[in-house]
């Protein structure tokens, strides 16, 4: 792993333990043992290493998503389900992953708002084309994106809550949820 890679993930540690509060480019380097100007050979400043770790995570999720996505090509209910259950898995098993996905995007830039939407483009890219498929119109396509997400989001808030237990069960149920949202009303 070279530096760059390594105050990345410094800062993802950082800002699973401290919060957004708690992230610097100095305490990233602190965490690697060099000096407060090693950083800065790499990044800008504070802004551009937390762009560069919503780049590194939403990386990590698109290599998950792609896999996934490419398993259920042809059915976007199977898709949208089986993408919701990965980011579920994804954010529960990469706890650290989740701290920079659920962040408040308050005090974010807009370029850094940008990169942290990229996750959930694919997604909502789905629902729109099954929606416009189905005939839906804009209230009914606005209320299935807004369902969907809700459920995949608050999943992963429950389950990090400690809310909900993560088993097959949950998992169920929220698959459950998610394709109950392709039967037309």
């Amino acid at each position: 792993m070279n530096m760059r890679e390594k105050l990345i993930r410094a800062a993802i540690d950082l800002i699973d333990r401290e919060g957004l509060s708690g992230f610097g480019i100095r305490s990233a380097a602190a965490e690697c043992g060099v000096s407060c100007a090693a950083p800065y050979k790499h990044f800008k400043n504070k802004d551009d290493l937390f762009l560069a770790v919503l780049d590194y995570v939403n990386r990590q999720w698109y290599a998950v998503q792609t896999g996934v996505a490419a398993a259920t090509e042809g059915s976007i209910p199977d898709q949208l389900a089986a993408i919701g259950l990965a980011y579920i898995k994804f954010n529960t098993e990469n706890p650290q992953f989740r701290a920079v996905v659920m962040l408040r995007d308050d005090d974010m830039t807009p370029e850094q708002k940008a990169k942290k939407a990229e996750m959930s483009a694919f997604s909502q890219q789905l629902i729109s084309k099954w929606c416009l498929k189905a005939g839906c119109n804009q209230e009914q396509s606005e209320r299935k994106t807004f369902a969907i997400r809700s459920f995949v989001f608050g999943a992963v808030r429950m389950l990090d809550s400690g809310e909900l237990k993560y088993c097959p069960k949950t998992m169920e149920m929220v698959e459950k949820c998610i394709r109950r949202e392709f039967e037309l009303d």
